[in-house]
Parts: C-alpha cells; structure tokens; sequence
C-alpha cells in the first residue's frame, strides 16, 4: 500500500500558496507527503481525505490570518482534518503563515481547542531549508 507520511492541511483561499511550497520541499526531502490538489484520487474525497490523515505519521496545518474562523462550521473541512488528526493523537506541527496569531483556547470549537498547545513553525524565506529541516 502506498502511504504518505506527512499530510498538509491548509485553507486553499489563503494557505494554497504555502502548502504548495511545503509539498514541493517535502518532495525534495524524501517525504511523501499527502496535498488534496496533487494526490487525491477519483472517489469520495472525505472518505480518502479522513484515510491519508489516519496513514500519515505527521500532520502538517498550514495556519494562515482567518483561515480558523470558518471552523465554527461543524462541516468545516479545515475543522474536520485537523479534530481527525488530534483524535488519532498524530504528531500535528502548525506551521503559521505571515500575519497569523493563535486565538485563544476559549475561541476555538471544543473539539479542535487543542490546536494552541502544539509547537507551531514560522517558516523563514531567508532560513527556508532549516525550516524545513525542523
């Protein structure tokens, strides 16, 4: 069975840009990492999106200014990936996006609340490979 290792979750109207860059630099790594506009097959999407998540070793969350404000919605995709992957227990890293600040605990759905408690990554342009290093 073909797995992915790393799966990145993002908000295609504002994180499209860094995911695209962490897929590419991932692939450049060895990873094999999971994006749904690369490597989503023909089928249910929320069946095999829910699947990668439950293969990955890492789950990546690409947080960008607003992208967690559409979470209040239960059948908010974004909401979804990330409550799967806290329920799985998987090794989540935040990666912010510039501009993005944490809300506090209070202001997130119960279910996806301990997101603030995961050590996130401000990736740098000019320390890029040492971002993705880390």
């Amino acid at each position: 069975m073909d797995k992915s290792n790393i799966f990145i979750s993002y908000r295609r109207e504002s994180g499209s840009y860094l995911a695209r860059l962490l897929y590419s630099a991932f692939r450049d790594k060895g990873y094999e990492p999971f994006m749904d506009i690369e490597d989503l097959k023909s089928g249910k999407f929320n069946i095999a999106l829910l699947d990668k998540i439950e293969e990955a070793v890492d789950f990546i969350v690409v947080l960008t200014p607003d992208c967690l404000s559409k979470c209040n919605n239960d059948d908010d995709w974004l909401r979804q990936e990330i409550r799967h992957a806290i329920k799985l227990g998987k090794n989540i890293v935040p990666v912010f996006g510039k501009g993005f600040q944490m809300p506090h605990k209070h202001e997130l759905p119960t279910d996806i609340s301990e997101l603030i408690n995961y050590h996130g990554l401000l990736p740098s342009h000019n320390l890029w490979d040492a971002s993705i290093a880390k």
